[in-house]
């Protein structure tokens, strides 16, 4: 049986997550600048395999449908056809633009590889700290084993908002932030749900607030399943367009709301340890906000799982990278009247875990109703097609 080359992408991920636990960072110095060696590696790794992948996803050919598509008529064609195909009109014009420039189908998947790589760089480089491999461990199983390598439009997306629309939020470059939204949504209309957090800020970072908002996630949990297990959402499908509901998948997910519920109960436990920083407690807020979305919306499980992640979990990385790296010093601990600090290895422990079982669960997905097992589930290069 040969082992799976993602197997391979992750194992090394989960290594270098517990060298970050641990404190301890081989560095190269370039300039005024360290680079942390093994997350640098990992990222050129994880380019290699989203730039030069043949096939991998599930969405692959159907991309490469919409290319040669795009390659076969004019820009007014493809607007007024798009509807038909599923596709925003930004992509199209993008597909059209790398076709006229005389490149084919890979180009653009290096191309949209190249910008993600990049972005997710800026954005880990920003947000994690010292805990650069513990941020890819988490963007691994979902954002970019998913969505990367599937959802291209959409894992495009996502890595614009933590790249770009994340730090704009931060510097509060609210104008900023709303047109890179609108733009995101040419490429995948569900960027549009940006707008909707945005006014998150409005939202008052006191215990009050946070009681609404507790609540709101606990009627959220406990309607969406009322409304999953009777003939409601039945009905609400029903109303929907026809091309709107085909989109749609009626199913509820127990397994998904239970994940969901473990990383909320995560995510508060740190922000309790953290709070008192006004941008984390907007992320809070937001992070909330999104969970009950999730809850009240479990029947679309496919839905509901896609819009959680286009920002959900860049906010989990943020919380979780900064706990850890606010290191634990305990007033027994004095050395030569110096506090030692002690990493945080029961919740990293369990961030592994969690990590670990997802991406064993999105792999056992790519492989069914195939010859493979979640194991040895191939990768499949340009350069092993050009090969067959």
């Amino acid at each position: 049986m040969n082992f799976s080359l993602y197997w391979v992408a992750f194992i090394a991920i989960l290594v270098a997550a517990v060298f970050d636990m641990n404190g301890t960072r081989i560095t190269l110095k370039f300039g005024y600048k360290k680079i942390n060696v093994l997350f640098a590696g990992i990222i050129i790794f994880v380019f290699y395999m989203l730039a030069f992948r043949y096939g991998q996803g599930t969405d692959y050919f159907g991309y490469e449908g919409w290319f040669k598509f795009s390659e076969r008529h004019t820009l007014q064609e493809l607007v007024a056809e798009r509807g038909t195909y599923h596709v925003e009109v930004g992509w199209l014009i993008f597909s059209k633009f790398v076709s006229v420039m005389g490149a084919d189908f890979r180009v653009l998947v290096f191309l949209v590889a190249s910008v993600e790589s990049i972005l997710l760089f800026r954005f880990i480089k920003r947000y994690s700290g010292r805990k650069e491999c513990m941020a890819i461990l988490l963007l691994f199983p979902t954002f970019i084993l998913t969505y990367g390598f599937s959802a291209m439009r959409q894992g495009l997306v996502m890595c614009i908002w933590g790249g770009c629309l994340l730090p704009w939020l931060e510097e509060k470059k609210y104008v900023r932030y709303i047109i890179g939204s609108v733009l995101c949504a040419t490429l995948h209309v569900t960027a549009l749900y940006y707008l909707i957090f945005w006014l998150a800020k409005f939202v008052h970072s006191d215990k009050k607030s946070e009681k609404y908002l507790y609540f709101f996630c606990i009627a959220a949990f406990v309607i969406g399943i009322i409304i999953a297990q009777t003939g409601i959402l039945n009905f609400i499908h029903s109303v929907l367009p026809v091309s709107l509901a085909g989109r749609f998948e009626i199913r509820l997910s127990y397994g998904a709301n239970l994940y969901r519920l473990v990383m909320l109960s995560l995510i508060w436990y740190i922000y309790k340890k953290i709070r008192g920083y006004d941008f984390y407690d907007y992320l809070y807020n937001m992070y909330l906000i999104n969970c009950g979305f999730f809850f009240l919306f479990s029947g679309y499980t496919l839905l509901v799982n896609r819009l959680f992640s286009m920002f959900g979990i860049c906010i989990e990385i943020c919380f979780i990278c900064r706990y850890l790296n606010e290191n634990y010093i305990s007033e027994n601990s004095r050395v030569g009247g110096a506090y030692i600090k002690r990493p945080r290895w029961k919740i990293g422990l369990i961030i592994m875990a969690v990590c670990t079982v997802m991406f064993a669960k999105n792999m056992n997905a790519l492989a069914q109703n195939t010859n493979y097992n979640l194991f040895s589930y191939p990768y499949v290069s340009v350069k092993q097609a050009d090969g067959l």
